[in-house]
């Protein structure tokens, strides 16, 4: 049985993180112990768990006040994310920023660089500079890692989360707002074998969602009864993605894509995971030869550059961040004993728009 100062203590945390505290000062220890219906023996020892835990200071002859850390946090939420700065980020943030604000709530960029080391980084600096809540877009996260005590530990810490674009395979409880992939590949793959039999693809390892649009990319294809020797798919990693960015090349793909064009091949089609996928192709093939068909994920700005001919598809991006704040606004305002706080019914997808 938890001790009876410590369920006490997760009271006053309770009660810093409402919305009923408008100022840094708490009660007195006898107004405390009288909301609490304890006695004030029982206070102190939950207040000075409280200040070992640098939640909340004392200063004698004035009160007790909660930390400018853990105050400031209040107002704040996390976004962690790979960039602020490439790709679809930019846009992503600004949408959400958007969103959160009839709420009063101001968005703090945490960037993780891709790496699985950047992720912990972000997650140990949070929890010594404690937020409201989080929205995470998950790092390789088909990969296994520990990142489920990480973010267990930010539950204990009262400090709900939620995951945007993409989930972890090996994290049940947590919601997550994202692409419907599944369907939505397995509608873009139909209408890519409207016009041809011989299909490729080309899926990201370490990435859940992608897993999820491969099985999208077989059904469609299984259902049109496309024999398996004209089904031809790539598997490459994020690394590999990152090579791209630096050397504007994925060696591992020149000889897929040689043979996607080859001449003995027309009329084919090709599904990529995403735009940077689509945009790295589009560059190995050789423009004297004919374009295949291609469709991509996330709509970014590489599909809109007259470079590049592929079409990208998407979901509404503000819609979907004003999903984001609204759900992550469901969680924060259950009951912290309500068991469907953190219920994955919260979960909501998205298909592309076609």
């Amino acid at each position: 049985m938890i001790a009876k100062y410590k369920q006490v203590a997760e009271k006053i945390k309770d009660h810093i993180n409402s919305d009923e505290l408008r100022e840094r000062r708490l009660p007195t220890e006898r107004e405390l112990a009288i909301i609490n219906d304890v006695s004030r023996q029982t206070i102190r020892e939950a207040l000075d768990l409280l200040i070992k835990d640098n939640y909340i200071y004392k200063v004698q002859g004035s009160g007790i006040y909660v930390s400018d850390a853990y105050f400031s946090a209040k107002n704040k939420i996390a976004l962690v994310v790979e960039s602020e700065e490439d790709y679809i980020y930019p846009e992503l943030i600004s949408y959400l920023k958007d969103a959160m604000r009839p709420y009063g709530f101001s968005l703090d960029v945490h960037v993780t660089n891709g790496r699985m080391t950047g992720l912990f980084d972000v997650l140990n600096s949070i929890k010594e500079h404690p937020v409201r809540a989080i929205i995470s877009i998950p790092v390789r996260s088909a990969l296994p890692a520990p990142f489920e005590s990480a973010y267990s530990e930010l539950e204990k810490m009262h400090i709900p989360n939620i995951f945007y674009m993409d989930t972890y395979s090996y994290i049940k409880d947590i919601p997550c707002v994202r692409f419907d992939d599944t369907f939505s590949a397995y509608r873009m793959t139909l209408d890519l074998l409207k016009e041809s039999s011989c299909l490729y693809g080309i899926f990201l390892t370490d990435s859940v969602c992608s897993h999820y649009r491969f099985t999208g990319f077989i059904q469609a294809a299984t259902e049109k009864k496309i024999s398996p020797e004209n089904i031809h798919v790539k598997w490459i990693s994020t690394d590999e993605i990152r090579e791209y960015r630096t050397l504007s090349s994925i060696k591992c793909l020149k000889d897929f894509v040689r043979e996607l064009t080859s001449e003995s091949n027309k009329n084919v089609s090709l599904l990529c995971h995403n735009d940077e996928i689509a945009a790295c192709v589009c560059d190995l093939i050789d423009k004297k030869k004919d374009m295949p068909t291609i469709y991509s994920f996330d709509k970014s700005y590489l599909s809109r550059l007259p470079e590049y001919d592929f079409v990208s598809f998407a979901p509404d991006k503000k819609e979907m961040a004003q999903a984001v704040v609204k759900q992550l606004m469901a969680i924060m305002s259950h009951d912290k004993n309500d068991p469907v706080k953190n219920s994955y019914s919260l979960s909501v997808t998205f298909p592309v728009s076609f």
